[in-house]
């Protein structure tokens, strides 16, 4: 290890491609997930989902995981379903496995896609495909305007906490639920910094330490590693 190079801990698995531009921008990164997801029993969800699948029906996807689970249950079925979703990661999932002209809306966040579909006027009802941990903002926006919500849980979130022994600059953070599985065992070092995909994901950590925590302007992987990326450079700039 270069004790000269920035050192950086993301929380999640990243692709080869965000790996190498890490490295390329002589940064030492290590990979430590702190979540893990588990699959429902596949009886469960066929009993709720198969029938669906025959129906044209609103549906809304929030996460990646949710669309990987029912892309699997789905074989080849091309159901006939309009769908809402964040942007970025989830909405390119869904235009791979449903086809980009099933998507009606996209936004960048879970609040903003509910405004989104109150707006439209005409939906009274929509089937909300999640995790067993997700935030509230959205089925209770559904739910004041009148809209009756169906949430189908379709994978598990389970915290998987690991000790840290190393010191990091910083520590990237891409979910709330990866932030409770972090500071189960660890404390934050008054030095590192907290990269946060979201504002929820940064409100998670400003619950847990007063550190710096510097928030990223849309959901993508991509995009938060490229603004720690840019934090290190311009800081090594000013030196």
């Amino acid at each position: 290890m270069d004790k000269n190079k920035t050192q950086i801990l993301c929380t999640v698995p990243l692709g080869q491609s965000l790996i190498d531009k890490v490295s390329a921008a002589r940064i030492d990164m290590d990979i430590v997930p702190f979540i893990a997801i588990g699959p429902i029993a596949a009886k469960t969800l066929e009993a709720e989902i198969l029938p669906l699948l025959q129906r044209s029906v609103y549906v809304i996807f929030t996460s990646v995981n949710a669309v990987n689970a029912l892309a699997a249950l789905k074989g080849k079925e091309n159901p006939d379903w309009k769908i809402y979703c964040i942007a970025h990661a989830t909405q390119k999932a869904i235009a791979e496995n449903f086809g980009h002209e099933k998507i009606v809306a996209v936004a960048d966040n879970a609040s903003d896609l509910a405004d989104k579909i109150i707006k439209q006027g005409d939906i009274k009802e929509l089937v909300f495909f999640c995790g067993d941990i997700h935030r509230e903002e959205l089925p209770e926006k559904l739910k004041q305007a009148g809209i009756k919500l169906r949430e189908i849980i379709v994978y598990k979130t389970m915290a998987t906490p690991h000790k840290i022994s190393k010191q990091y600059d910083a520590v990237l953070f891409f979910s709330p639920s990866a932030v409770g599985g972090f500071f189960e065992m660890n404390k934050a070092n008054k030095k590192t910094l907290f990269f946060a995909i979201g504002n929820t994901t940064a409100a998670a950590i400003s619950e847990k330490t007063g550190n710096v925590v510097i928030v990223g302007n849309r959901p993508a992987k991509e995009q938060l590693v490229d603004l720690a990326i840019k934090y290190f450079q311009d800081k090594k700039e000013t030196i």
